[in-house]
């Protein structure tokens, strides 16, 4: 059998419980998330299986639980559900026919020079420094281009990109217009020198 995750190929494989997984598992994952392909070896044969999946891994944890780096760095999209409601997933914007139709024009899908520079200065000015996030803010813009109907990213896309990969990994803000212009704070003048008594 080539195993659980070669079953989910094409598919989607549901992580519950994401932080409290075993570093052994999320570093399968990992793997397989760079190089989508299982490799079973028995009695001296090795076969590999085509392992393309989505992985969507629930954070379920406390304060300080979370997920291991090297997986979270792997992970696109970041997403608090926390104040949603059962309730509010029933009407999905999407239907088949819409999924479908985006994954059959991604390919053609193209993000201008000028816009990659853009979304890149952006997670650098964030703090966001793994290229593996960059690529992914990159393609989520593609993916949204595509689910609109359209051929070229445009801002609307880098926009809602920003917000969802970029902006929850975030470790400083860029400095606002009013931070900048404010006037640099001169140095002290030195104190005088101290001079002995006669």
């Amino acid at each position: 059998e080539a195993g659980i995750l070669a079953e989910c190929h094409e598919g989607l494989a549901l992580l519950p419980m994401a932080e409290r997984t075993p570093m052994v598992i999320q570093s399968n994952l990992c793997r397989v998330l760079d190089d989508p392909v299982v490799r079973t070896e028995r009695d001296g044969i090795t076969e590999q299986h085509p392992c393309v999946l989505t992985l969507l891994a629930l954070d379920e944890g406390v304060e300080e639980e979370t997920p291991g780096e090297a997986l979270l760095d792997r992970l696109a999209i970041s997403t608090d559900l926390e104040n949603v409601s059962l309730a509010a997933t029933n009407d999905f914007l999407l239907t088949r026919a819409d999924i479908e139709a985006a994954q059959a024009l991604l390919p053609e899908v193209r993000i201008a020079d000028a816009r990659l520079t853009s979304l890149c200065n952006a997670a650098w000015m964030l703090g966001v420094e793994s290229p593996r996030v960059w690529i992914h803010a990159a393609r989520t813009a593609r993916v949204l281009a595509a689910i609109a109907g359209q051929r070229d990213v445009d801002e609307s896309q880098l926009e809602q990109s920003l917000r969802l990969v970029l902006l929850p990994r975030a470790t400083r803000l860029p400095a606002t217009d009013e931070a900048k212009d404010q006037p640099e704070q001169a140095e002290p003048p030195p104190a005088p020198p101290i001079q002995a008594d006669e």
